[in-house]
């Protein structure tokens, strides 16, 4: 959902398992997310231009989801998420590689 955020246009997601995991769509609309949720499928409007801000998280899932729609736009190199598309962050992170996010001190291995 967290990406889902930054995708151009609207992203439906329906949960068919467990019916309460949504629970962090209302955190990510704090945050400046465009969502909403009926029952078991949530409707999200993108870009979002997303800030950081306190938050609760009710699972794992929630937690990892709030902290990618936190990181996503401070990792991006242009501010404006309309503009700037994933080719263009990855060729970013390419010829600046220290900027791009790394995973256990290495380099993504997208960006080889």
């Amino acid at each position: 959902m967290a990406l889902a955020t930054q995708a151009e246009g609207t992203s439906v997601i329906t949960e068919t398992i467990f019916e309460n995991r949504y629970l962090h769509a209302s955190e990510m609309v704090r945050m400046g997310a465009n969502i909403s949720v009926d029952g078991r499928r949530a409707v999200v409007l993108g870009p979002a231009q997303l800030s950081g801000t306190t938050v609760q998280a009710s699972d794992l899932r929630a937690s990892a989801g709030l902290v990618l729609a936190d990181w996503w736009p401070a990792a991006r190199p242009s501010s404006t998420a309309s503009t700037t598309s994933i080719a263009a962050t990855k060729a970013s992170w390419r010829s600046s590689p220290a900027s791009a996010p790394t995973s256990r001190g290495s380099t993504p291995e997208f960006l080889t």
